[in-house]
């Protein structure tokens, strides 16, 4: 992962550049699909809508806050592989 990290910082300009994105825009680059960006904390059933996102078979990339939470590295994207 770190090689494709890598790579993909140069072909944007930089390693800032590439922390200035947000996860979906990384995965849109990486796979060539279109991708949303969608803020699960402000809506009104979050994990409802992540489940349904999963059930329709979409890559979700979350991105944790800034806040200290336990053994999530704050401000950091995790990829969501399944949910139960």
């Amino acid at each position: 992962m770190l090689l494709i990290e890598k790579a993909w910082a140069k072909l944007i300009g930089s390693y800032y550049a590439a922390e200035l994105m947000t996860p979906d825009q990384f995965m849109e680059d990486l796979t060539g699909y279109p991708t949303l960006g969608a803020f699960f904390h402000k809506k009104k059933e979050p994990v409802k809508d992540i489940i349904e996102c999963c059930k329709l078979g979409y890559p979700i990339v979350i991105t944790s806050s800034a806040k200290k939470m336990e053994e999530i590295v704050s401000s950091h994207a995790y990829s969501l592989m399944k949910v139960y």
